[in-house]
């Protein structure tokens, strides 16, 4: 007998039958097995995840799949594929039987029933959240065939490129660049910048699940570099359906090469996952030319998750990157060598809807800058820094006198050392306490969270960070949110204590140790109206920011120019932003647009290096047998890049258009070859802040899963 499945699923169709052959069936154990079609097309839907309690497979290109092995009694069965909305059914297993099962699944434009947890520190369905976030999914990221974080964000969101320095590929949210977003790995900020910049092509699409963004100020939430948003990286792990492994291998133009291995696995109540890959390409991220560039990069991942017992539960997590970057430079080249290692433990109890949960979090990052006139360093040349940091953290969430409250305190410890002379003293080291707290109250159709951040650092002292946000579902389908807030970003190593000298050139740059954090005033709303095949998104925000930290002149500098770190700089940004989807299965199409102003207060001049327009328009097109084809087509408005003595703009980048677009075809055994290409059309705008030109690759990947006959 098969109970009705949870939730309403219109166009469900279960049928029961001993039809499939019984000899190969043990008489003590059962099997489920049948298909999975689109719901109005009735189109086969392959690799969707079909979980029985440990056991899993994956359907088949016709649709079909099967279970056996499977204890006699009842089963929830779920089925599960991005882009569509996830189902359950219940069903009765007989010993020695098999049972059949027919079902159709609903394509969704926007995955609202997908569960997020950056909005507010804790699992909730996309349609709930209080703040607009974006999901880029696992088949999102396959469609891009980056090898990157940067590359996919740039590629399938639209978010704009934001260079570092010396290199780096960082993005810019909401005008404000790298240097003020967050950027989070499963929740935990990740180390590592150079110069206030976060590289994220330094980060493997291969271990990630998803990427979530927020865009405005998350300080209430997070903290310091959060004032233009949050990016968190949710890296994949063992989903308790069976065993999975694979292996792939891309190769292309400029010398590329990504290669990899992948696996995950449950073991009773025991879920593991790991990945190790290495990656390369005659480019460095950031750096105009390719003449000479080199990057690689070899990381390693494992995750491990424990449900101890029912409301407790464990898990572990740590990612080692190696890399090594070379670029030319004034005929000579430069060499960056960083090792990053980041991990965390953590536990949770859920009791009823309470959920509390201790964790540790450890991050490092070794960074050694060398130059020679050779395209090899020259060793123990060169001056290094290193960067570490320990936090720990309580969190709270659960209702409270009618409220769903999220909250907690974190600890940390931030230490840096340099060989260089440049941070005063050779080492030094912040500790900073932070209590937060965000109350959610619902009523008939509105929710409204206020929540706030009180940061005590023992260096400038302490800030406190409110945030006011609200959803009004307005109808069936359509939601309205807004927000103001306030964002602050602390004061770096950098900035606080940097003792730099050039005497040949005759300037020195020195910290400021009295330094403020920065602020920011943010007011955003927004609509969202989504139906099963469409969905439509329109943002405007306003954003003003005071204190800004940068270098002026030190009339008591002597000989030498001399530039002292200062709370210099104030301005706004503002702007809008707009994003539709449709889904014509077995055709995806989405389209954004962003308008972006900025000014500078003391000038009256726009930002540098920020785009006034942006624009992406992407489609897949997905056929139940043949080959998968997406394309995506970028566009990045005129930028200016440099002022005249009076502070007027003199120069900018042209506009720059590009096309990528990759073929992937499944093939037996679990193989799958792409190709692909970036920038198709090989643009070449002039004074682009990376390297350019057409960037082609071949890829072969082969997926491996519990067996689904056994």
């Amino acid at each position: 007998m098969i109970s009705r499945p949870r939730g309403t699923v219109a166009g469900f169709i279960l049928a029961v039958a001993a039809a499939w052959p019984a000899a190969a069936q043990d008489a003590q154990s059962a099997a489920a097995g049948g298909t999975v079609t689109e719901a109005r097309t009735s189109v086969p839907v392959a690799d969707a995840r079909v979980v029985a309690g440990v056991m899993g497979t994956l359907t088949a290109p016709d649709g079909s799949w099967r279970l056996a092995g499977l204890a006699p009694g009842r089963h929830t069965i779920r089925f599960r594929r991005i882009g569509y909305r996830t189902e359950s059914v219940t069903v009765e297993l007989h010993a020695g039987a098999d049972t059949a099962i027919a079902l159709q699944l609903f394509p969704l434009a926007l995955p609202l029933d997908d569960v997020v947890i950056t909005a507010s520190r804790r699992p909730q369905r996309l349609a709930d959240v209080v703040v607009a976030t974006e999901v880029v999914s696992r088949e999102a990221i396959d469609a891009t065939g980056a090898a990157d974080v940067a590359a996919v964000l740039t590629e399938q969101t639209g978010i704009q490129f934001h260079e570092g320095h010396p290199s780096g590929a960082g993005i810019m949210l909401q005008g404000l660049g790298s240097e003020r977003v967050l950027v989070l790995l499963d929740g935990q900020p990740l180390y590592g910048r150079i110069s206030g910049n976060f590289d994220l092509a330094r980060i493997p699409t291969a271990i990630v699940d998803r990427i979530e963004v927020v865009k405005g100020p998350q300080s209430a939430l997070y903290g310091s570099e959060a004032m233009g948003g949050a990016v968190n990286i949710i890296t994949r792990k063992s989903d308790g359906g069976g065993w999975m492994g694979g292996a792939r291998l891309t190769a292309g133009g400029e010398g590329r090469f990504d290669a990899g291995v992948s696996g995950s696995t449950a073991i009773g109540t025991l879920g593991l996952s790991a990945d190790a890959g290495r990656r390369g390409v005659e480019r460095t991220p950031g750096r105009t030319v390719a003449a000479g560039a080199l990057s690689e990069r070899v990381d390693a991942s494992a995750r491990v998750s424990w449900h101890a017992r029912p409301g407790f539960d464990v898990d572990a997590s740590v990612l080692v990157l190696d890399e090594r970057q070379r670029w030319a430079s004034s005929g000579l080249y430069d060499f960056a060598d960083n090792l990053q290692a980041s991990g965390g433990a953590g536990a949770t109890w859920a009791i009823d809807a309470h959920r509390i949960r201790l964790a540790t979090h450890a991050s490092y990052f070794d960074h050694l800058a060398r130059r020679s006139q050779f395209d090899r360093p020259i060793a123990g040349s060169g001056d290094r820094q290193t960067q570490r940091l320990a936090k720990a953290e309580l969190l709270y969430s659960g209702p409270l006198l009618g409220l769903v409250v999220d909250g907690g305190v974190e600890g940390r410890q931030e230490r840096i050392t340099s060989t260089d002379g440049r941070i005063e003293g050779g080492a030094r080291t912040l500790a900073s306490i932070e209590p937060f707290v965000q109350a959610e109250w619902s009523v008939a159709r509105w929710s409204i969270a206020p929540g706030a951040r009180l940061t005590w650092n023992e260096q400038w002292g302490t800030t406190v960070t409110p945030r006011l946000a609200m959803r009004y579902r307005a109808a069936e389908g359509l939601a309205v949110r807004a927000a103001v807030g306030r964002g602050f970003r602390a004061p770096d190593f950098k900035e606080l204590h940097l003792q730099f000298t050039n005497d040949a050139a005759g300037y020195a740059v020195y910290g400021n140790p009295d330094l403020r954090p920065e602020h920011s005033t943010n007011l955003g709303a927004g609509l969202e109206w989504t139906s099963v095949r469409l969905y439509a998104r329109a943002q405007g925000f306003w954003n003003d920011f005071q204190d800004f930290i940068e270098t002026r002149a030190d009339p008591d500098g002597g000989s030498l120019l001399r530039y002292r770190y200062a709370n210099v700089s104030n301005g706004r940004t503002w702007g809008a932003e707009l994003e539709a989807g449709v889904a014509l299965e077995p055709i995806r199409v989405e389209t954004s647009y962003a308008w972006l102003g900025t000014e500078d207060e003391s000038t009256g001049q726009p930002l540098l290096g920020r785009p006034s327009h942006a624009a992406r328009l992407g489609a897949t097109w997905t056929p139940p047998r043949g080959p998968r084809v997406s394309a995506t087509v970028l566009h990045t408005g005129r930028t200016p890049t440099e002022r005249d003595g009076s502070g007027v703009i003199s120069g900018a980048r042209d506009a720059f258009i590009r096309l990528d677009a990759r073929v992937a075809q499944r093939l037996p055994a679990g193989l799958e070859f792409s190709v692909g290409a970036d920038n198709v059309f090989d643009a070449r705008p002039d004074a682009w802040a990376d390297a350019t030109g057409r960037l082609w690759y071949v890829g072969l990947a082969w997926t491996v899963s519990s067996p689904s006959d056994d």
